[in-house]
């Protein structure tokens, strides 16, 4: 009778089991699968020339007036990039104005420094002549010098040698203070003539020519848009690129919770946001040391990092194009990776409701990492296991 009554009830569980595996439960598969950490980032190049303004003394902000078409491709000592010179044009013409009112200035203090010489010259020789007519006087004796007063010639003697003294002394003083003049004026001219040749050199150098023949990038200000032409720059910033296209890197920011987790080397694969369905291969070439603030608007603390891309498509690829990356943690096998909404918590433990024979049973698991919506339990599940 007992035994009439037990077979019943143990149909119904069994159809019960069987009607389950139909509905929303999940059957456990063992699988092989990569815990990867998913980043965004951009594209850069390990070779590339980044082109500014050029340093000008006293100068700190550049108009831009001429930027060659972007994407387009440049050879060496092509124009690419062009700065407004008006400033520049009007220092030059100030210092050059300066330099030839120099010149005549110069022109003119010798010409008067030769006619006061030749003045000095000239009542130098009368002295000297009233000196010698003096002395020959004074020398006379007899009777005529003692009619002329020989004291008399001998004071006047005296006089015409005290004045050759001084007329000499005007003379030398004279060739000195105009050497003096004319070396400071010299020097006026030569500071003027290297400030002309500065202006003339910093005019030429705001018309920029590629060093290098490569495709032109243009590069981003501080609030992320591209620079165009009429945009006013500071003299540290870059403003375009010539990189070398196959030589490409991304440069990327990992989450300050993933970052005990990875280690150089490890792969990484990299989507291109304009072209997602293809994969490019990379490794992971730099951790920072630095953790950080990852922008004003977002306070999530981040190290960055720097991937070197394996593989690269010049035609396609250009700095500045944004990425998506995986970079592969770890690889686990035979480990099952179920939905999430399976997996319940007690006490920090995890489990999950496992279906028996006679009923349902708690199962607690280890989860080794996350995979989009799916957890990944590499202890406590075998295949083929039903979850409820």
């Amino acid at each position: 009778m007992r035994c009439v009554k037990f077979v019943p009830a143990l149909a119904v569980l069994l159809l019960s089991a069987c009607s389950f595996e139909q509905g929303d439960g999940y059957k456990v598969g063992l699988e092989t699968v990569e815990l990867s950490i998913d980043s965004t980032g951009e594209l850069i190049s390990s070779d590339s020339i980044k082109i500014g303004p050029p340093f000008i003394k006293h100068t700190w902000r550049y108009k831009i007036t001429y930027m060659a078409s972007e994407g387009a491709e440049v050879k060496e000592g092509d124009r690419i990039l062009a700065y407004d010179g008006q400033e520049q044009m009007r220092k030059l013409q100030k210092s050059n104005s300066t330099l030839q009112a120099e010149k005549k200035k110069l022109e003119s203090e010798n010409l008067v420094s030769e006619k006061a010489a030749q003045d000095l010259k000239l009542s130098l020789s009368e002295t000297r002549m009233q000196l010698k007519k003096a002395r020959r006087k004074a020398s006379q004796d007899g009777d005529y010098a003692a009619k002329l007063d020989v004291k008399r010639l001998i004071v006047d003697l005296k006089i015409a040698e005290q004045k050759l003294l001084l007329e000499q002394s005007r003379l030398e003083s004279k060739k000195a203070e105009s050497l003096m003049q004319r070396k400071i004026t010299e020097s006026e001219i030569a500071r003027l003539s290297a400030e002309v040749q500065a202006h003339q050199h910093a005019l030429k150098s705001l018309d920029v020519t590629a060093k290098k023949s490569g495709v032109v990038v243009y590069l981003k200000d501080f609030e992320g848009n591209k620079f165009a032409v009429g945009d006013s720059v500071f003299m540290s910033q870059n403003v375009l690129e010539i990189p070398n296209l196959d030589k490409m890197q991304v440069k990327t920011t990992i989450q300050e919770h993933h970052f005990s987790h990875l280690e150089l080397g490890k792969e990484v694969q990299v989507r291109l946001d304009a072209l997602p369905d293809k994969v490019f291969k990379g490794r992971l070439l730099q951790l920072g040391k630095i953790v950080r603030m990852k922008a004003h608007d977002d306070p999530s603390m981040v190290y960055d990092a720097l991937v070197e891309l394996e593989e690269t498509d010049p035609n396609i690829m250009r700095p500045g194009m944004a990425v998506r990356l995986n970079i592969v943690q770890q690889k686990l096998d035979d480990v099952a990776a179920i939905p999430k909404r399976f997996v319940k918590y007690e006490d920090k433990q995890a489990y999950v409701d496992v279906q028996g024979w006679f009923g349902r049973h708690r199962q607690d698991i280890n989860i080794a990492g996350f995979l989009e919506d799916r957890v990944v339990v590499d202890q406590g599940l075998e295949g083929g296991e039903r979850l409820l």
